[in-house]
């Protein structure tokens, strides 16, 4: 049948249940906007299916975020392991294929536009995949005393001090403060402020910092924090988080980012204000508004289940 109609008990929380209807035509327009697949290309690195995505057919490309992730967590292995070390490297040859000199200082772009923020054109950057290029860059150096990788490293953070509207990746905070952007493009009408991955490129870039013992990393991460520091208590609801400041509540997955991250952070500096943001965000988990939020994605997540198990493509 071509117009099916599924019918879903939902039940959330203790003897409250509800019954929706779904049809195929709002199964098909939900998946035609949001699947994204995973897989590895032949030089065993993650490639991702975007799809269609704000409107705008994507389909197969390489993340650089998702490249320079698989890199760092095969580091270890690829001491020892051939096999890890050749996959390591394919996925290091990608990274710098995505590099874009810039003079002075460099950035890795994603060669897809995207939707947020009225629209990313293809070659904008990011703060979260920059900060995990740069320590895969330089797991690179450490692995084949090539300094070529280390001197990349080198110029893909010299680009957290150049502003976005200059082709950068940071906005001034205050007097001492640089927030890390995570769209970044110097044509973005908006300057959006994102949470979660700002918090990721300080995590980052301080790792980097006790491998390379680099001083520009460390002082750059000090930046970073006085702007988190300056600048958190805006993300902060009362009852959920924000994903930026453009008006963007935080999903299921990106608040427990915000948790899971304040924590790193307060490990890392046993700064008092990231624990007290820690313990708090966490504590809006079991609230009223996180219990909902938690239905709403897991919903979303068996919608996409059901779909598959039907055969909607």
């Amino acid at each position: 049948m071509n117009e099916w109609l599924v019918v879903l008990p939902l039940v959330v929380g203790v003897g409250l249940g509800f019954t929706l209807v779904i049809s195929r035509v709002a199964v098909e327009s939900f998946l035609r906007n949001s699947t994204i697949v995973h897989m590895r290309d032949e030089f065993g690195c993650p490639k991702t299916y975007y799809g269609r995505q704000y409107g705008v057919y994507i389909g197969w490309v390489y993340n650089p975020l998702s490249v320079a992730e698989e890199a760092i967590g095969l580091y270890n292995r690829a001491k020892s392991d051939p096999s890890a070390r050749k996959r390591f490297f394919n996925c290091i040859d990608i990274i710098l294929n995505h590099v874009v000199d810039r003079g002075n200082y460099a950035v890795v772009v994603y060669k897809f536009p995207w939707g947020y923020y009225g629209g990313l054109p293809a070659g904008w950057s990011s703060a979260m995949s920059q900060a995990a290029a740069i320590l895969a860059l330089y797991y690179a150096y450490k692995l084949s005393g090539n300094e070529e990788y280390r001197g990349y490293a080198k110029k893909l953070l010299k680009a957290f001090w150049i502003p976005v509207e200059e082709g950068g990746l940071s906005y001034k905070v205050g007097e001492n403060g640089l927030w890390f952007e995570e769209y970044a493009h110097k044509d973005l009408s908006v300057k959006p402020f994102v949470l979660n991955g700002f918090m990721y490129a300080l995590i980052r870039l301080y790792e980097y910092y006790v491998v390379s013992r680099d001083d520009e990393a460390f002082e750059l991460f000090r930046r970073g924090m006085n702007a988190l520091k300056a600048m958190i208590h805006l993300f902060d609801t009362g009852k959920w988080t924000k994903y930026d400041l453009v008006g963007t509540d935080a999903s299921w997955p990106k608040h427990m980012l915000h948790v899971k991250f304040a924590e790193r952070l307060y490990e890392l500096t046993n700064d008092q204000l990231m624990k007290y943001y820690y313990e708090k965000f966490k504590g809006y988990r079991t609230s009223v508004e996180g219990l909902k939020r938690w239905a709403r994605y897991y919903f979303a997540v068996l919608l996409r289940r059901i779909a598959s198990m039907i055969g909607v493509k």
